[in-house]
């Protein structure tokens, strides 16, 4: 490093008239051009830093644009620009040295301490000293440490909100600007949690551990492995026979999780057929998944017995309208003429908070057959050729659902059942709120409101 002490034709820019003039700098160091900032000059004092030490004098070339003048003559200061040179030897300071060296890491690994946290721990050297040490997840910095928290050049950081499939790049850097990026070793890869537990059919073995590089081959063994209020990630992939009793609250996360199920960014699915759900415990929350519903009768993707329930960004899709026939009901059955009664979900009685939101759901007799006394949110969802949600004395709000092709009604409100203590509330709902909230929306109003008084 240099430090510039530059006077041209006896001037030091200091006293350049800031208002007047404005000035650039080229400074070439062995015929190579080591700085030329435009609108923002290099200053006097400022450092350069410079591959090797300069050898014999350098020119420094000022470009002064604004008020020109001849000599002496003020009165007669027009526009316009001079270019003035100096030969000067640059001043080495005598306690520096030219630093072009990095910080030297040694000794890097990581320890998984849950399933999103690990600790780094290493040791740095430098020349000089050292500036700072960051680690990133591509440009997002997640942890740092200053000079005070490396003793005697080891150093340890608990490092938080990672993810296994993040790649963390330490970066080491010294007082000279000189920079190190070097990947710290992946420990949560193959760290097995019971709050995170990992899913794929493709797996080539059938007895993994559960962790991300050591997958389960069924959703079974994850559901079993599983703690309470953790989380099950299923790869892209095809999950059939699916047969759990959910008596645990937990989260199970596919590939599309964050995405509308009827996003066109969508990525291949992890998809759920040929079994039955029933979900018995609070603050489930199934996302980003894909149901394949097949023409069997009651061949709902789940039904819902607990509360607090989240179903968001999955996609249901039935086999459609048997024969492109009508979904019309045989008198005093519950079948349709063509086909059997094949839905998205079911809600059992009286579950409080259940959100359904931003779903597909395609070619099924109903998104969700929803009975008295539930209370939720219906949110955000499309339903494609099938007939609609059906609302028997329940208290969910519709908000925003749109629809296309379905059949006979998109939102139905059964007939006011005064046996169920919510009949009040139910009775108060209005068809024109409902419409209001879903402007898409064809609601079918059964309730002979008569006898709500």
């Amino acid at each position: 490093n240099v430090v510039l002490n530059v006077k041209a034709n006896g001037q030091t820019d200091g006293f350049v008239p800031t208002a007047d003039y404005t000035v650039a700098y080229e400074l070439p160091l062995n015929g190579t051009i080591i700085a030329d900032d435009g609108n923002n000059p290099v200053q006097l004092g400022t450092w350069v830093q410079v591959s090797d030490a300069p050898i014999g004098d350098l020119v420094v070339t000022a470009k002064v644009s604004g008020l020109v003048v001849n000599g002496t003559d003020l009165d007669h200061a027009a526009p316009g620009a001079k270019t003035v040179t100096a030969t000067f030897h640059p001043v080495t300071a005598a306690n520096l040295s030219v630093d072009i060296s990095p910080p030297v890491v040694s000794g890097l690994t990581s320890t998984a301490e849950s399933a999103n946290a690990e600790t780094v721990s290493g040791v740095v050297t430098d020349n000089v000293g050292f500036s700072n040490i960051r680690m990133v997840v591509g440009s997002t910095i997640i942890a740092s440490l200053a000079p005070v928290d490396i003793i005697k050049g080891s150093f340890s950081k608990l490092v938080t909100n990672v993810n296994p499939t993040d790649q963390v790049t330490l970066i080491a850097t010294d007082t000279s600007g000189n920079e190190l990026r070097v990947s710290v070793p992946n420990a949560l890869a193959t760290y097995v949690s019971p709050l995170s537990v990992y899913v794929d059919s493709k797996a080539p073995i059938a007895n993994g551990n559960g962790s991300y590089t050591d997958p389960f081959q069924t959703l079974a063994q994850g559901y079993l492995s599983v703690g309470s209020g953790g989380i099950i990630h299923l790869a892209a992939g095809l999950y059939t026979g699916v047969d759990i009793n959910a008596s645990k609250a937990v989260t199970i996360v596919g590939p599309n999780s964050n995405l509308h199920g009827k996003s066109s960014a969508r990525v291949p699915e992890a998809v759920i057929t040929g079994g039955h759900w029933v979900i018995y415990d609070n603050n489930t929350t199934l996302q980003g998944l894909k149901f394949a519903i097949p023409a069997v009768d009651g061949a709902d993707a789940f039904w819902i017995q607990a509360n607090n329930v989240t179903i968001q960004d999955n996609v249901f899709q039935g086999p459609g309208k048997p024969d492109s026939q009508t979904w019309g009901n045989v008198s005093g059955s519950v079948l349709p003429v063509y086909g059997k009664v094949y839905r998205g979900m079911t809600i059992a009685v009286d579950e409080i908070g259940t959100v359904v939101k931003d779903n597909l759901f395609e070619g099924l007799r109903q998104p969700a057959y929803i009975n008295p006394g539930d209370t939720g949110s219906i949110s955000g969802n499309h339903v494609i050729n099938s007939r609609g949600w059906v609302s028997d004395n329940a208290l969910v709000a519709y908000t925003m659902n749109t629809f296309e092709g379905t059949e006979k009604s998109d939102i139905a409100l059964f007939a006011v059942n005064k046996t169920y203590t919510n009949w009040v509330q139910y009775c108060a709902i209005t068809k024109l709120s409902v419409e209001q909230a879903n402007p898409s929306a064809l609601v079918d109003d059964q309730r002979d409101l008569t006898v709500c008084k």
